[in-house]
């Protein structure tokens, strides 16, 4: 017999019930579903409202500052660019740990993946998605020999569509003390959520100099270059396959001395090369089948001077949506600005206020999403 009373909430309001639902934690108000089948609909339908209003306030890129409390512990926060200026806090968390040198203990990596969002000091990985609230630490990686320290070359975040799991890349170098030299290359790779340790796969160990990844479609990409900042070609690596391949760059740039970057741009792969004469501009080019590229368009440095007339070296963060790229100035982490390909406009960035003693790490596309960090 059912106790008079006990099914009351039948008869609130929607309206009062999604307040109700917007005063609680997310982890709290997804726990609810399993109450019944109508709450269960209604929390759907709270979720995806939820993140439409969070998606119509952002501009879709996150920054990372960090500030060091003490030589074993330091304070991070990720921050989302709003429409209007200023960023808006998403997550602030304080780690520690006491078997580093403090000199090398900074997370200085940020990657967003479908609103996951993966950190690496170079010795730990975590990955977290603040709208959810989840944060978890990866289990160690490979660890060291004796007597060495661990020199990570390249850190990569990406995702398995056919078994829909996450994968963190790390690619390191051990370096042994009192003059015995540098180990080979080797590249460790980890799954979210369904592995407790990390597994080691092949590279030849001509893959030096590594640069900064980017995911695309199922694989990771990044920038082989020399020592002298001569760029040789690009490494991707095929996530589910979990191999490597070489491709070539476009055979202008062959050769070609000048700072390079490889973004998204109208769903392809794109390589931006920063031209130093004999005008300063941007040049970019798209990826189509069978890894051949196509010039898409030019865009001069004095464009951005008419912001910013010291900065001569403006850097590209990202290409966005709308055909817009988000550029920060090379003098100033302050400056942040975007710019219109077709109609060359530019807009200044608000960033309003910047935590105290805080450095900047890096910034990235990010979308709000309520997906889940699996954990096993």
């Amino acid at each position: 017999m059912e106790l008079e009373g006990s099914r009351s909430y039948d008869s609130l309001p929607y309206e009062i019930i999604l307040c109700i639902f917007s005063l609680l934690p997310l982890d709290c108000v997804f726990r609810l579903k399993c109450v019944c089948k109508a709450w269960s609909v209604l929390i759907s339908d709270f979720g995806a409202l939820h993140l439409k209003r969070l998606r119509e306030t952002s501009r879709g890129i996150i920054c990372l500052n960090t500030h060091r409390i003490s030589d074993n512990t330091i304070s991070f926060q990720i921050r989302s660019l709003q429409i209007g200026g200023g960023f808006k806090t998403l997550i602030t968390k304080e780690i520690s740990r006491s078997t580093i040198n403090p000199i090398f203990f900074r997370i200085g990596s940020i990657y967003s993946l479908n609103g996951l969002i993966c950190l690496s000091d170079g010795h730990d990985f975590h990955v977290c998605n603040p709208t959810t609230r989840e944060f978890v630490t990866l289990p160690v990686c490979y660890p060291s020999p004796p007597d060495t320290w661990r020199n990570f070359k390249l850190i990569g975040f990406g995702y398995c569509p056919l078994t829909k799991q996450y994968k963190v890349l790390n690619i390191f170098q051990d370096n042994r003390g009192s003059g015995q030299g540098i180990s080979e290359l080797k590249a460790a790779i980890i799954t979210v959520g369904h592995s407790n340790s990390w597994r080691i796969v092949d590279i030849p160990t001509s893959y030096a100099f590594f640069d900064s990844t980017i995911y695309f479609n199922g694989t990771l990409y990044w920038m082989n270059n020399h020592s002298l900042g001569k760029y040789l070609h690009i490494t991707a690596f095929d996530v589910s396959e979990e191999t490597f391949q070489i491709i070539s760059l476009p055979p202008k740039l062959e050769d070609v001395y000048s700072s390079k970057c490889l973004a998204e741009y109208e769903g392809r792969l794109c390589l931006v090369d920063f031209v130093p004469f004999p005008e300063e501009c941007l040049e970019m080019y798209t990826m189509f089948e069978n890894h051949q590229w196509v010039f898409r368009f030019r865009v001069l440095f004095v464009d951005f001077q008419r912001v910013d007339a010291y900065d001569l070296y403006p850097e590209i963060v990202s290409c966005l949506k709308l055909g817009k790229i988000l550029v920060f100035s090379s003098f100033a982490l302050k400056k942040w600005y975007f710019y219109d390909i077709k109609s060359k406009a530019l807009e200044f960035v608000d960033l309003g206020s910047t935590p105290p003693d805080a450095w900047f790490r890096g910034a990235c596309p990010y979308e709000e999403s309520f997906t889940p960090i699996c954990k096993g």
